[in-house]
């Protein structure tokens, strides 16, 4: 460590990534303090804030789509891709060009995960990108926007820095190779893979530091339930006392559950669907299907964080029927929490 000025904590999320650093340079300071990085991001056109997550969604703009001009960024970047909340937000009404759950994907065998599938079910007039490439832009934005804070000390550029990435615990080992793969694309050469629920607990020790010892015993087992936007993992750890030395370790690891919170989406998604469609039966389509996925999910960010009671979701028609064919629904707290509670949680 002494090599390095600071640590640095990546958290490569299904639905939002996350930096933590710890700056080592000053040896005044027994404890350094843990703290986030804001990450510059395109939040409109021409609009440039710095967030506190970098949603994990990337929208490969078309040729007449967007002014790729105005999604321009502090560094110098040729690429027609946008990563982070411009992409979330604008991909939402031209869905079949958004990636979104690049991480799930990374660790789904039943694809080629190198291979250009997504977004999953566009047309051809899209350019698709693999899991690891769209893993490796959300590295990459972060690596660049980290350098450019940095200004021309490349000896604090995040490349030479101990890097962390935390990955699911399920996550098997081509999924982790492939993560260490799509930070070696967007230029980070050397990361240190920390599974999820061990930084979770880990997070718990450094908060309970004085104290722990009164609330862990040697020879419990402490499990660990780690939600996220596409998997939950489950970790269970022990404390044990080796030649009077007491030390924590890992006994078990669920098996790979595909659950998460882009689920509870899609079942928002599909009960807002059947009180807009009624007793008509109509299948929407594709891009009308994702279209609602987004908007479900906003709904849920906004009505949880207690920001709206309820939220009216709509979905303009198609073609000739724009106006006929549009369909509008209400969802409110009441609702969010039965499909969550009911068919998540008991």
């Amino acid at each position: 460590m002494k090599n390095h000025r600071y640590i640095i904590g990546i958290d490569l999320g299904t639905t939002n990534s996350a930096v933590s650093y710890v700056d080592l340079s000053d040896e005044s300071i027994a404890k350094p303090q843990i703290q986030i990085f804001r990450i510059p991001q395109v939040t409109a056109p021409g609009e440039i804030s710095r967030l506190s997550v970098l949603p994990s969604f990337l929208y490969i703009a078309g040729e007449y789509d967007i002014d790729i001009e105005s999604t321009r960024l502090p560094w110098k970047d040729n690429s027609t891709k946008v990563t982070g909340a411009y992409a979330r937000d604008h991909g939402k009404k031209v869905p079949k060009r958004l990636v979104l759950s690049a991480k799930s994907w990374l660790c789904h065998d039943k694809v080629d995960r190198k291979s250009p599938v997504l977004p999953w079910g566009s047309d051809q007039s899209v350019r698709k990108v693999s899991p690891v490439d769209a893993s490796s832009a959300y590295l990459n934005h972060i690596r660049m926007a980290w350098n450019e804070r940095m200004g021309d000390d490349e000896d604090s550029w995040l490349e030479n820095q101990m890097v962390i990435v935390t990955v699911p615990a399920s996550f098997d080992e081509v999924a982790r190779d492939l993560t260490i793969e799509s930070a070696r694309m967007a230029g980070i050469p050397n990361v240190i893979l920390l599974e999820e629920p061990l930084a979770a607990y880990y997070s718990w020790l450094g908060r309970h530091e004085n104290e722990w010892q009164k609330l862990v015993s040697t020879g419990n087992l402490i499990l660990v339930c780690d939600v996220g936007g596409g998997t939950t993992d489950f970790t269970l750890i022990s404390l044990q006392e080796i030649d009077g030395n007491q030390r924590f370790e890992r006994l078990a690891v669920g098996d790979h559950l595909i659950l998460g919170g882009d689920n509870i989406d899609l079942a928002l998604a599909r009960y807002v669907a059947e009180k807009m469609q009624g007793t008509s039966g109509k299948q929407l389509s594709l891009d009308r299907w994702q279209a609602l996925c987004h908007q479900s999910r906003e709904a849920k960010e906004s009505i949880l964080s207690d920001a709206a009671e309820s939220k009216t979701i709509t979905l303009i028609g198609e073609g000739r029927s724009l106006i006929a064919d549009t369909l509008s629904a209400k969802l409110d707290k009441t609702e969010i929490e039965t499909i969550v509670l009911d068919g998540f949680f008991r």
